[in-house]
This record gives C-alpha cells, structure tokens and sequence, in this order.
C-alpha cells in the first residue's frame, strides 16, 4: 500500500498521472494471492506417486457436471506430473473430486471520497476522506482429493482439503491456486496442517 501511494505521487509530479495510475490499479486488480488452508491425511505405508489412476467425481451429482469435467482435467495433468498416469477404466487408483462454494457475509471499512471541508479523517480539502461501514460478501471455497485403490473394499490410501476465503464466490477462477496448494510437497506428512499462499491472475 505505501508503495503505491509513493508510487501515485511520483507519477503526478512527472505529468503522466492518469496513464500511470489506469496501469498500476489494473495490474493490482489481476495480481492477487489466494491462501489455502490444507489439512492432510495418509494411510501408513500407503505406495504413493506412481500408477494409473482414473479421476471421478466424489458425489452423483457431478458426475454429468461440464464443470467437473473442466476441473478433472487440471486435477490430471497435475497427478500426471506427480508420477500419475491417468486412464478411463482398470486403473490402479481412484482419485475422487470434491469442492463447493459458500457465502460468509463480512464487515468492513469502505472509503469514501467527499468534498471540501472536514471528514472523520485527519485530512481537509478537496479530497476529504470519510469512513463508513458498509456489509461486503466474503466466500469460503472448498477442493478436496480423496485416492483409493480401485478394489472392490476401496482402500482409502490419501485424503487432501484445502479451504480459502475471498471476495471471489466463483470456483473456477482460484482452482488452479488451490490445487496448487493442495499438492504442494506431495505426498504430504499425515495429519499436516498448513496454509499455502499461490499467486496468481485473479479476475473475479
């Protein structure tokens, strides 16, 4: 924050004050950090990294969902770069795909800019600021990535969750962060808990 704000004051010294700030806002608004809570389990002496393995959806619903079939394929090509070959039938492992979306509503400070005279800022003049308390919507986004044997009794063998919080209540813009997260140091310690900051281009 302090950076940008010597950053604004330099580029209104030097003349080309609108171009300059239109550039910083814009990159500011596609350049964010999505932070994961991952928590993680796996069964002792579980063989892990290797095989072919099939993803499917952890609940019916999914299972003609186009959405999870957008997920299925970042979620392969991940596995597939941990040593994983995916296939679509006698695979050795079942990866099964979870997440969800819900809103958590969230006070916060919202400026306002006002005219001249005092505000409740320590500031007077033509950009006098105000404080008021506006509700703004936050998200909760949940993934998770289950990997069974593909037997008959479904050895459970992995289990990853990962949750974040935000103002963007829509997936598939922070999917690819979180998988990230999720697989970071892969196969993780059992019973880890860890929160994992991925950069990335957030449009939301």
């Amino acid at each position: 924050m302090n950076l940008s704000l010597s950053c604004l004051r330099l580029c209104k010294r030097g003349g080309y004050f609108p171009l300059t700030v239109i550039t910083i806002l814009f990159l500011a608004a596609c350049a964010s950090t999505v932070k994961t809570r991952v928590n993680t389990f796996s069964a002792p002496a579980a063989s892990l990294g290797g095989g072919t393995l099939v993803v499917q959806p952890a609940r019916e619903e999914l299972k003609r969902s186009l959405e999870f079939a957008w997920y299925r394929e970042k979620v392969e090509a991940a596995l597939r770069d941990l040593g994983y070959t995916p296939v679509t039938e006698g695979a050795d492992f079942v990866a099964l795909l979870d997440y969800g979306v819900e809103a958590v509503p969230n006070d916060s400070d919202a400026y306002v800019s006002g005219g001249w005279g005092f505000g409740r800022s320590r500031y007077f003049g033509s950009n006098v600021v105000v404080v008021d308390k506006v509700k703004r919507e936050e998200f909760v986004r949940h993934v998770s990535l289950v990997i069974e044997r593909n037997q008959a009794e479904g050895e459970r063998i992995y289990e990853v969750k990962g949750s974040s919080q935000g103002h963007c209540g829509v997936l598939s813009v922070v999917f690819d962060e979180m998988l990230s997260a999720l697989l970071q140091g892969f196969p993780s310690v059992n019973a880890s808990v860890k929160t994992i900051s991925v950069q990335g281009d957030i449009r939301c």
